[in-house]
């Protein structure tokens, strides 16, 4: 993965690339967040090939593409812009919706 990464700006933490190589980070790639879970399980995240995961923080990759389908629609109306670009202080934080971040 670091060859993939190198001369880019990267974003990963201390000892994210031993922790995927040793298993205990997942990755799961070339999936999808189709939902955000509450509920007596707690926080969870579900993805487009069906599988749950427990998350108490869930970090996505949305690459090129801005979008975040997962969220509620009012959640959505607050982030985005008429032409569907995020609306984000300082390229991070949306106004109004607290606990939500942006990186990258």
């Amino acid at each position: 993965m670091e060859d993939i990464v190198r001369g880019a700006i990267g974003l990963a933490s201390e000892g994210f690339f031993e922790g995927v190589a040793d298993g205990s980070i997942a990755v799961h790639r070339d999936r999808t967040i189709t939902r955000l879970l509450g509920g007596h399980g707690g926080p969870a995240a579900e993805l487009s090939d069906g599988s749950t995961l427990r998350a108490d923080l869930v970090l996505c990759a949305t690459g090129f593409t801005q979008g975040v389908p997962f969220l509620p629609a009012e959640t959505r109306r607050q982030l985005l812009d008429e032409r569907g670009n995020f609306t984000l202080s300082r390229q991070i934080l949306p106004l109004g919706v607290p606990g939500l971040y942006f990186n990258g």
